[in-house]
């Protein structure tokens, strides 16, 4: 299940990898209103710009054509982490 929040004009979506290679594991998708993408509850359309690694902030993937702005990364990991922590324990293989 992933979990989400608009940060800075951004959709960030903290859930689990959609990548074959990080079953598992969870990564922080930073998104943007597009006219293309995927529809989501509040019936806009986001496309993915940047796909983090949660275990270690690495990009995986970078579909955007400038550099997102260090509030943007800043939010989106404050807020992964927010998720991702129960308890103040962090879950295992996330942060």
């Amino acid at each position: 299940m992933c979990k989400s929040k608009i940060v800075h004009g951004f959709l960030v979506k903290v859930g689990p990898s959609i990548f074959t290679n990080r079953t598992g594991r969870t990564d922080i998708r930073i998104m943007r209103e597009s006219e293309w993408g995927s529809r989501e509850d509040n019936g806009r359309r986001y496309s993915t710009c940047q796909v983090l690694a949660t275990e270690s902030l690495e990009t995986i993937r970078n579909y955007y054509d400038g550099n997102l702005q260090g509030k943007v990364l800043d939010a989106a990991v404050e807020f992964s982490r927010s998720v991702l922590t129960c308890n103040h324990e962090p879950i295992q293989g996330a942060l």
